[in-house]
């Protein structure tokens, strides 16, 4: 029952959105009652937490699924990724993601999982991949993964916010085409003797 309830209270909410939703208007709109939630879940906080991860668990499926679609090195880049990210489905679990962002920073601690897993486990994928493609050390890698992520991230607010989904394309190519240039300088450094 505890697994129903998350899974329908998760396409409930990325249908819906979470920004001004009680728990008592969730459990009503799937089938269930406040008390019931509370029982299963034990109290508020484990109910989000649930949630979070649950909507978390489904961005990620999606996103390997995508990731493991793309096969050659010029396919990891944030303007392929847009294409992917930037649909009007993948749109609807970013906004969810954005609200779980906001809860977060306003009650900091016990959101480990959260953190770990919309932020740590996607540097680890994407550095995986900068140091096999790029033939970058791990560090360096770190940080190029860590500005992609960020880049498309902050182009998905944009995108939500204006709707503006021709800007946002061009500038996913920009940002690619910069970071591209940045590291094939990279490789044309020699060390100094």
């Amino acid at each position: 029952m505890r697994d129903t309830i998350i899974r329908k209270a998760a396409i409930y909410v990325l249908e819906q959105g979470i920004a001004d939703e009680s728990i008592r208007t969730i459990a009503q709109n799937i089938g269930t009652s406040h008390r019931m939630v509370n029982y299963h879940f034990g109290s508020s906080e484990g109910f989000w937490e649930a949630l979070i991860n649950e909507v978390r668990r489904i961005e990620l499926e999606k996103a390997k699924k995508y990731i493991l679609s793309t096969g050659t090195p010029e396919e990891f880049s944030v303007s392929a990724a847009w294409e992917h990210f930037a649909t009007p489905e993948y749109q609807k679990i970013f906004r969810i993601i954005f609200e779980v962002y906001v809860k977060v920073l306003r009650s900091p601690g016990g959101h480990e999982a959260f953190v770990d897993s919309f932020v740590n486990e996607w540097l680890q994928i994407m550095s995986e991949n900068f140091a096999r493609h790029h033939q970058l050390g791990s560090d360096d890698a770190k940080k190029y993964a860590r500005l992609r992520l960020a880049c498309i991230r902050g182009l998905m607010m944009d995108l939500l916010l204006t709707q503006d989904s021709e800007s946002t394309r061009q500038v996913a190519a920009l940002f690619d085409d910069m970071l591209s240039v940045h590291i094939s300088s990279l490789s044309l450094r020699t060390p100094a003797s």
